[in-house]
């Protein structure tokens, strides 16, 4: 997820390793405690939460 936008000029301020980390233990907490905010079954629930949320936090914000 971070590798290519850093190849790109882009998320530079960040380590693409723990980033990735930081990721996949967000995703894995989604499946070990279910419920909340974000309607997981919903794909453009989904969609708008990373693209809205978890990317910005991750990658900054869009230029």
């Amino acid at each position: 997820m971070h590798r290519e936008p850093q190849a790109q000029g882009a998320a530079r301020h960040v380590d693409a390793e723990l980033a990735g980390e930081t990721v996949a233990r967000l995703l894995a907490s989604f499946v070990l405690l279910p419920g909340g905010a974000i309607d997981l079954e919903n794909e453009s629930a989904v969609r708008r939460y990373i693209e809205g949320t978890l990317a910005p936090m991750v990658l900054g914000p869009r230029a």
